[in-house]
């Protein structure tokens, strides 16, 4: 597997975490933390873009996408079920 795509995985991976735990207790802090992680990845890549360091931001920008794509899938589904993770019966 290509050493980018492994960098992908994990970043994005953590980041989506913190976003379902974050739904689990609050439905607003689980939408917060949908704007504000990919916003603070997008940084973080647009930073080490210009810093020279192209492969990790590659991977930060990337991330953010993945990030935004299926954040605002966990927290449109949590809404859905009845405002929270934590509300499932």
């Amino acid at each position: 597997m290509n050493e980018v795509f492994k960098k992908i995985l994990v970043v994005s991976l953590i980041a989506l975490v913190v976003i379902t735990l974050a739904s689990a207790s609050d439905l607003g802090a689980g939408m917060a933390s949908v704007v504000i992680l990919p916003i603070v990845l997008l940084v973080a890549g647009l930073i080490l873009l210009a810093s020279k360091e192209k492969q990790w931001a590659k991977v930060f920008l990337i991330s953010s996408g993945i990030v935004l794509l299926l954040g605002f899938s966990v927290c449109t589904a949590a809404f859905m079920m009845g405002g929270g993770l934590g509300n499932m019966h």
